[in-house]
């Protein structure tokens, strides 16, 4: 589990440090940030520095990732969230990957195929094959934020991680199953009076909740967790009657999401 907390502050710093550049260069005008990146070192390295932090916190906040940080920078964690939310629009990883492809194919005089187009040519070819898919479903939902010591036990990490890496290749109903699984191990982690044998997941959420302390005075987490249930029995269960709704990227980020919401819920 990483603690971000340097990159918050890093970005922070920096951040102060060009807006004391643009005060005493340019009287506060913020319009002027350009002129002064192209033209004040100083300006220069205090951006760039914004910059390299705000890639930083993306990377270590995406999904998949726990993380932590001091309660007092709360508010800043949530700045850079709604900055880094979404990846750049102006870059493809498919089409640079596809001129990769071809400038290696271009580099081949006597037509003899080389094996690193042949590779990518390969990976074109696998099942769900969207690299900006996968990146931008990647920064799609946050990682899991957790207190400065993680309670959340060995066997259920590479679990949540398998559900959230699912979702980022396309594999939506085996993400849903999952994280539908992992809320069940998790509910029986935390309170042991739930491990009792016969005792269905639906009753778990619909009655034990509400007779459980540090449950029953939480609706809306009782909500989101019946949410997860009722999605993951649709896919797992093949009920007789009809799918109430269909389970494409858009549902499985509302059950992953929901899923984290819970995690950092039972194990802060």
């Amino acid at each position: 589990m990483q603690n971000i907390e340097e990159i918050l502050i890093k970005y922070v710093e920096a951040r102060l440090q060009l807006s004391e550049v643009i005060i005493e260069k340019a009287k506060g005008d913020w319009s002027k940030l350009s002129i002064l990146i192209e033209n004040d070192e100083k300006a220069y390295k205090s951006f760039d520095t914004m910059l390299n932090s705000l890639n930083e916190f993306r990377e270590a906040t995406s999904v998949g990732k726990f993380f932590t940080y001091p309660k007092e920078f709360k508010k800043i964690y949530e700045l850079l969230e709604k900055i880094t939310l979404k990846p750049d629009p102006e870059f493809s990883v498919g089409f640079s990957l596809g001129e990769a492809r071809d400038m290696i194919a271009d580099l081949m005089s006597d037509g003899e195929e080389d094996r690193r187009a042949k590779a990518l040519d390969q990976l074109a070819q696998l099942p769900n094959y969207s690299p900006d898919d996968w990146v931008r479903r990647k920064y799609l939902i946050q990682g899991i934020y957790l207190s400065q010591t993680n309670k959340v036990p060995p066997y259920l990490i590479p679990r949540i991680k398998e559900a959230y890496f699912s979702f980022i290749y396309g594999n939506f109903l085996a993400s849903i199953a999952l994280a539908r699984a992992i809320l069940e191990m998790a509910l029986k982690d935390r309170f042991p009076v739930l491990k009792v044998k016969d005792l269905s997941f639906y009753d778990i959420l619909n009655e034990k909740w509400f007779q459980i302390k540090g449950l029953k005075d939480d609706d809306e987490m009782q909500k989101m967790a019946e949410f997860i249930r009722t999605a993951g029995n649709q896919i797992m269960h093949n009920p007789q009657d009809k799918v109430i709704r269909i389970y494409n990227e858009f549902a499985t980020t509302s059950v992953l999401r929901n899923l984290r919401s819970l995690i950092e819920f039972l194990y802060q």
